[in-house]
């Protein structure tokens, strides 16, 4: 599975997407996150400070409040 890569897919979503990265993930890094953001066109990477990979759990609020201001520009 860490050998699986399709990133080539992601140039070809063309739908709003949000991408919510830690700033100290160490699970995913920071630069696949950037990679992502660049190649889906129409999306927004928020980046969370001091957070970790379990953003979901330890920062809901700023989640929250991300995912809302996301979808109220849609």
């Amino acid at each position: 599975m860490l050998e699986f890569d399709e990133s080539e897919i992601l140039a070809r979503i063309n739908v709003p997407c949000l991408l919510i990265e830690g700033e100290k993930d160490y699970k995913t890094s920071m630069g696949v996150a950037l990679y992502m953001s660049k190649k889906i066109k129409k999306s927004k990477l928020v980046i969370i400070k001091n957070a970790t990979h379990d953003n979901n759990i330890r920062n809901s609020k700023k989640i929250n409040k991300s995912i809302e201001q996301f979808l109220s520009g849609l």
